[in-house]
């Protein structure tokens, strides 16, 4: 998943939420110090972001393709592919699970609470007092049987997404320009995402032990129809 053609797409072209997260984390009062651990973190736009602020930083993904791009951009910092739920999470200031990131690893599950409960308080575990948790999720407050394109001039991406029940499915068709021969090769990818409800995650994350506030954006940049960010601080 994210392999070479679409991880190169994502980081250069999809990293205006990563972004708005950041932007968000800048705002908040008093400053962010960190360390932060970035789950999911991706090509590593966020900690780059923040790399003025932040001394100590952590970032895992399951892409070793968006790693290599992370270490690349942030050398400072610390970074490793892993599942998400098998992450040992450092202890930390801030987390942040930007872009789908426990949709994608709940796929499947037919009671994701056994899986998300315990990890959320992992992560609450780990958190300083009145540290931060910041994510975004998949959320049924739309149907995601829908069609996306995009292109620049080395590439174009086609995306289907179906829905069936709490579990959507999405077929990414990548067309990449390959710069030494100018032809276009053609890649496939399969990604599984987790619908959840809005109302049952802020539950879980007020039981857990969180003071929870739901937004539609990061900062200026606002999420996808259906997607929900939480900003999450310790009790």
């Amino acid at each position: 998943m994210y392999n070479r053609s679409l991880a190169k797409i994502h980081d250069e072209s999809y990293a205006h939420l990563a972004e708005g997260a950041a932007n968000f984390l800048r705002k908040i009062n008093p400053p962010i110090r960190g360390p932060l651990v970035d789950l999911g973190c991706g090509a590593g736009n966020l900690l780059a972001a923040l790399s003025d602020l932040i001394e100590v930083a952590y970032g895992f993904d399951l892409s070793p393709d968006m790693i290599l791009r992370a270490k690349a951009k942030n050398p400072g910092f610390n970074f490793g592919v892993a599942n998400l739920f098998d992450v040992r999470i450092p202890p930390a200031q801030v987390v942040t699970m930007i872009g789908e990131i426990l949709s994608y690893a709940c796929h499947g599950e037919t009671n994701p609470s056994k899986s998300v409960v315990p990890f959320l308080n992992r992560i609450r575990t780990q958190l300083q007092d009145g540290g931060i948790l910041l994510f975004d999720v998949l959320t049924d407050i739309r149907d995601y049987n829908y069609h996306h394109s995009g292109e620049e001039a080395t590439w174009t991406l086609l995306m289907n997404s179906t829905q069936a029940g709490d579990e959507v499915t999405r077929k990414l068709t990548i067309f990449q320009k390959e710069p030494e021969s100018g032809l276009y090769a053609k890649t496939t990818e399969y990604h599984h995402l987790k619908v959840f409800q809005n109302e049952q995650m802020t539950q879980w994350l007020t039981d857990t032990g969180f003071e929870v506030v739901p937004m539609q954006a990061y900062a200026e940049s606002a999420l996808p129809a259906g997607r929900i960010a939480y900003y999450c601080r310790k009790a």
